[in-house]
């Protein structure tokens, strides 16, 4: 049941480099500021 979840998390943060290798400079840059500013 464990693996299933691993899987899971792991396809998402796949999923979310890939989207974030796509982005242009402009939006990476704001969720860069974006990020700083959450933590």
């Amino acid at each position: 049941m464990e693996s299933k979840v691993y899987q899971k998390a792991d396809q998402f943060v796949i999923r979310i480099v890939n989207a974030y290798k796509y982005l242009s400079p402009e939006k990476k840059e704001f969720l860069g500021t974006f990020s700083l500013k959450i933590r």
